[in-house]
């Protein structure tokens, strides 16, 4: 089920990618407009990310407010932008096997901070030998997908793999502070 969810999820990026390539050739070709229809597929591409991944990416639909019958493209082109890299950080699309971690913190100016990485706990659980430290990054991502996270049991698993290894220690930090922000 979950993988049938990732390939929905990625079949939506491509779509994503897709207009988001289509506005920057429209932006070089002719005025720096954007139809509503694409504006109004791509809101819709928003809500079923959402709805399938569980999880709200609905600050990077065009807001409501600002949908006319021809969009401005330095509007609607950073938007699109920030969900497909949002989406490549936060499923690894668009991806070498072996990412190089990198932590992006980010201030709106909104009294709120997100923390993005471009890899994951999947991308962790992957990448490991040991069967025991799959296991432990397994309970780890089942435990922080919930709603109400049991802090307790994610310390103790923190607690864990600080003793197997320093650097999977560091490489779990900021996704857990992804998952808490």
């Amino acid at each position: 089920m979950a993988e049938i969810k990732l390939t929905r999820i990625k079949s939506l990026y491509g779509e994503s990618k897709g207009y988001l390539d289509s506005i920057k050739k429209g932006s070089t070709s002719g005025p720096y407009t954007v139809p509503r229809l694409i504006v109004d597929k791509f809101n819709s591409i928003v809500d079923e990310v959402s709805l399938v991944s569980e999880t709200d990416y609905s600050r990077s639909k065009i807001p409501e407010q600002e949908l006319r019958s021809i969009m401005s493209f330095r509007l609607v082109e950073p938007l699109v932008a920030a969900f497909v890299t949002r989406l490549e950080l936060d499923y690894g699309f668009n991806q070498s096997n072996n990412p190089t971690p990198v932590i992006a913190i980010i201030n709106d100016n909104s009294n709120k901070v997100t923390v993005q990485t471009n890899y994951s706990i999947s991308t962790l659980i992957t990448n490991q030998d040991n069967e025991e430290a799959k296991g432990k990054l397994e309970l780890l991502k089942i435990e922080l997908e919930k709603p109400d996270k049991n802090w307790d049991s994610i310390k103790k698993i923190l607690v864990w793999v600080l003793n197997f290894s320093k650097e999977l220690f560091l490489e779990i930090i900021p996704i857990i502070l992804q998952k808490k922000l």
